[in-house]
């Protein structure tokens, strides 16, 4: 993640890039030390270091445990926390996601059930083989908000996490926490530098008391010596924690961790630091690696170019095209621009095939870079009052007509401003006020960033964890889930329309015919834009001429590959966005990327109209106007939402939250699971759930808090059968909690995540822990299974071994044992022929 060998730079560089801060628990700061922790990199940090076992599906309880016992340890140090956690995904980074998945998701599935039973047990396979199991996120989520106070705040981004997170450092005075490269290469005025996850020590003083036990005790200095036997393997000390894991029942704790500053960086490279986001942009970061045929790094260096040299590489060509005496030397050509500064860079770095490559391909690679570069711009905040944090309820850092969040979620009231009438007014209002809900229930965590990429780029990424490739991807069992949370969202403030291929064809073909009349126009623009890149030769800030483009790619009515209709602006309020060419009765399509064998594939989906997927009631007047979906009580909605499940009866509404969730989700398993076999046919009749499996399920939530955790249970044999059972009913657990964030529904069907333990479950599936262990509610089990006897396949009856030993007694021997016909005359096999063979 981040930019290329940069992380390896600074390693090996740390010296003089770096200076490393102990804070003691004993004698903490008086001033306090504000920390801006990248969410997810704390995730996979606390999920790598920790011992919890992945393959079975989770150990959320002990997981979130950790999430407290670190935010705990920190807090005592005197650290102030914020944490921040990526929002929607641009589309300029689809293709990097796409890669990331394959390799992190779908590449290590197929190496696991490729793999022998006995050697995919083992540690080291299962910890190079690592996935992050799906329930992770709400499980911190959970937690953190446990904790949540003046210490202890949570944010969610508007687009990527770590643009955020630096300027909301900025603001704070902080530094920024995670693992994640790009923190050394963003900067703003206040922020205090980077620090890496991995770097960070805990570590405990030595009372003098143990050092000089010998001493009082009268013993001798001098030992005898006496050679070992063999090589013994040294025990970790107890007072050294795992990471940032602090060590358990320890007093007197010192945290120790490394700092980068970009303007050490920018001194120690000799470029502005301005200039550090375009370094990070030619060198290679998630957004500039679009090509899948050839990267734009294999054009600018050779092969056997190292990291450090090809950042050095870059960074002198830099200092060369900016240096005053070249600049005097060649004074036909000054660098007019930071546009201008990116095609002399690449036109340089392109040295060894600029010759083999046409100006239309230069021009390609430069406007990659370009928005590339664009990604990590941070808008200058000029007036002193919008400097503090929550200036608005609407933005923690943005003025609201500035804030991409709030302009995602106003697709349909942009298309309701032309409109005119009381009744429309009115309307308008409504749906104004079922935008300010979700954007509340998406500050504080209750909306997930999944279902946001619905109104960013209208495509949905599913979590992908461990399951068979041999098999359909679990993801689609749930689609249908999913249609009902883009229905929903697209009554309620409406999803993007973007236009078809061919109507996109023709609009363009129309501009051309219409800009071949309007020459002198164009030559108005094209002088207009040369006087723009003059003007901010002078500035000291050299991206400044770049951060206009950022509409561009924060304006949510755009294409998938980044082009935007109509003319961008810097800076629009919401009431005076451009409203969408495309006609509002066009369904809205969703792309989902979900695994379709062994790869990330797109698939479109439509969305259905919510009119058309809810119960006609025949309640409302003709004449009336329809109350919109949102708006209505939460039983009403609740009510939809059963019926979405087909499990709206008594048992299940009186459930506590938590329950009814895993009865939804089971249900909706069971359900899904017979539908299937009937379309595929009765040889998939043993994918059904029984009975028995489902009890294992239902005991696996730990109900009542254990006195031990369920890390100290055995581990289990993995069997096949046993990971697609989790696999479904993690997605399903998933979905069903997502389509409760979007009816607004989290209080009264919330997510079951954290008591869930997969280790348990797989314990009990396999016999090696008694279900007579575990309670399971009668009343939990009676709303899972009540109605859907037909789902349900047989339990399997082991039989003894006496018998199995019996029918293997009363088997004909194979034709490779010798034995007698009924004459007596012994058989001879082929191999025996060779016993009389001389040597």
């Amino acid at each position: 993640m981040g930019v290329h060998g940069l992380t390896g730079y600074l390693r090996s560089n740390r010296r003089p890039l770096s200076e490393t801060i102990a804070v003691s628990s004993e004698n903490p700061n008086s001033n306090p030390i504000h920390l801006v922790v990248d969410g997810w990199s704390f995730i996979y940090e606390l999920h790598n270091k920790s011992t919890l076992p992945w393959v079975y599906g989770g150990e959320y309880r002990d997981f979130g445990r950790l999430v407290t016992s670190v935010v705990q340890a920190w807090l005592h140090l005197g650290f102030k926390l914020s944490f921040v956690f990526d929002g929607p995904i641009p589309a300029i980074k689809f293709s990097t996601l796409i890669s990331r998945t394959t390799k992190s998701n779908i590449e290590p599935s197929l190496l696991f059930f490729r793999t022998s039973p006995v050697s995919r047990s083992t540690p080291r396979f299962l910890n190079e083989s690592r996935i992050i199991p799906p329930l992770s996120y709400s499980t911190t989520i959970s937690a953190l908000k446990a904790l949540e106070n003046d210490s202890v705040t949570l944010h969610f981004a508007d687009e990527e996490g770590d643009p955020y997170a630096v300027e909301l450092a900025g603001k704070l005075g902080a530094y920024v926490v995670g693992n994640d490269s790009d923190f050394v290469v963003l900067n703003t005025d206040g922020y205090m530098g980077f620090v890496p996850l991995d770097e960070m020590v805990w570590s405990a003083v030595v009372p003098e008391d143990e050092s000089v036990a010998g001493e009082e005790s009268g013993e001798s200095q001098w030992q005898e010596y006496r050679a070992p036997k063999a090589r013994k393997k040294t025990n970790k000390d107890p007072r050294f924690g795992r990471g940032i894991i602090p060590p358990e029942e320890t007093p007197g704790l010192t945290l120790s961790f490394t700092v980068y500053n970009p303007n050490v960086l920018a001194a120690h490279l000799k470029i502005p630091v301005s200039l550090l986001p375009l370094l990070g942009a030619l060198l290679g970061n998630d957004f500039s690696n679009q090509s899948a045929v050839k990267t734009v790094q294999q054009l600018f260096f050779e092969r056997q170019m190292t990291p450090s040299v090809r950042i050095n590489k870059v960074a002198a060509t830099l200092q060369s095209i900016l240096s005053p005496t070249v600049q005097k030397r060649r004074s036909k050509h000054q660098v007019e621009g930071v546009v201008d500064l990116i095609d002399k860079t690449v036109r340089t770095l392109l040295i060894y095939s600029i010759d083999r490559m046409g100006q239309g391909e230069i021009e390609e690679i430069v406007d990659r870079i370009v928005e590339a570069t664009l990604q990590y711009a941070i808008p200058r905040v000029e007036e002193e009052s919008w400097n503090d944090i929550w200036p608005t309820e609407v933005c923690a850092l943005h003025k609201p007509e500035d804030c991409p969040m709030l302009s995602l979620m106003s697709q349909d009231l942009k298309d309701r401003e032309q409109l005119d009438g009381d009744e429309e007014i009115e309307e308008t209002a409504k749906h104004d006020h079922i935008r300010s809900l979700l954007l509340k229930a998406y500050r504080i965590g209750n909306l997930s960033p999944l279902i946001v990429n619905c109104l960013n780029t209208a495509t949905f990424w599913p979590r992908h964890f461990l399951e068979s490739p041999d098999q359909e991807t679990v993801s689609r069992m749930t689609r249908v889930i999913r249609q009902w949370c883009y229905a929903v969202l697209d009554d309620s403030i409406g999803l993007p329309r973007f236009p078809d291929e061919a109507d996109s064809n023709a609009d363009a073909e129309e501009t051309r015919s219409e800009e071949s009349d309007q020459d002198e126009l164009i030559d108005v623009v094209e002088s207009n834009s040369e006087d723009e890149g003059s003007s901010s030769e002078n500035d000291t800030d050299l991206l400044a001429p770049l951060r206009g483009a950022l509409q561009r790619l924060h304006d949510p009515a755009r294409t998938v590959d980044g082009q935007t209709p109509g003319q961008p602006s810097s800076s629009v309020s919401v009431s005076t966005l451009e409203i969408p060419s495309v006609p509002r009765q066009k369904p809205a399509v969703i792309t989902e990327y979900l695994r379709r064998g062994t790869r990330v594939a797109d698939e479109p989906v439509t969305v259905p109209s919510l009119k058309e997927l809810l119960p006609d009631t025949g309640s409302e007047q003709e004449n009336s106007i329809p109350i919109c979906f949102l708006l209505r009580p939460a039983d009403e909605r609740l009510d939809a939402m059963l019926y979405a499940f087909g499990s709206d009866s008594p048992i299940i509404r009186s459930l506590p939250p938590s329950q009814i969730s895993i009865a939804l989700a089971l249900r909706w398993v069971l359900k899904e699971t017979n539908q299937y076999i009937i379309d595929k046919g009765p040889s998939k009749h043993n994918q059904k759930w029984t009975r028995r499996e489902i009890r294992c399920l239902l005991a696996s939530f730990h109900w009542k808090i254990p006195s031990a955790s369920a890390i100290e249970m055995a581990y289990p044999p993995i069997v096949d059968r046993h990971v697609q059972l989790t696999a479904q009913i993690l997605q399903s657990l998933e979905s069903v909690q997502l389509l409760a964030e979007v009816m607004l529904l989290s209080e009264r069907v919330s997510s079951p995540a954290l008591p869930f333990s997969g280790k348990t479950f797989h314990s009990l599936l396999t016999g090696s822990t008694t279900l007579e262990e575990f309670d399971v509610p009668e009343a939990l089990l009676e709303a899972c299974i009540g109605g859907m006897e037909s789902c349900l396949g047989e339990d399997i009856v082991k039989k003894s071994r006496k018998k199995a030993k019996d029918r293997n007694d009363a088997r004909p021997a194979p034709s490779s044992i010798k034995s007698k016909t009924a004459s007596g005359i012994q058989k001879r096999g082929l191999f025996d022929l060779l016993n009389d063979a001389e040597v």
